[in-house]
């Protein structure tokens, strides 16, 4: 599954507004989670969003390069590839 994590998305952003801006810059988007804190139901600014597999690389990091440090409302965004967490056996 290639996913990315977004750090400093701004707070009244949205995931339509994210996945627009995303593909704008090339890579096609299978979903986007915003993550939102439940109480207040404001973002705390980061995101996971899914590539589509399709035209896509198995190496993440042009795609990576190409979108971190990227602006949306002035906030420069972090991009990384996100990371499965593995449980020990």
């Amino acid at each position: 599954m290639s996913t990315l994590f977004m750090v400093n998305v701004p707070h009244n952003c949205d995931e339509s507004e994210l996945c627009d801006w995303v593909e704008a810059r090339g890579p096609r988007v299978k979903s986007v989670r915003l993550i939102r804190d439940v109480v207040s139901g404001a973002s705390p600014s980061f995101a996971y969003v899914q590539l589509d597999e399709e035209n896509l690389d198995e190496d993440l990091t042009p795609t990576v390069d190409k979108l971190n440090g990227q602006t949306i409302r002035g906030r420069a965004i972090i991009v990384k590839e996100a990371r499965i967490a593995r449980s020990a056996a």
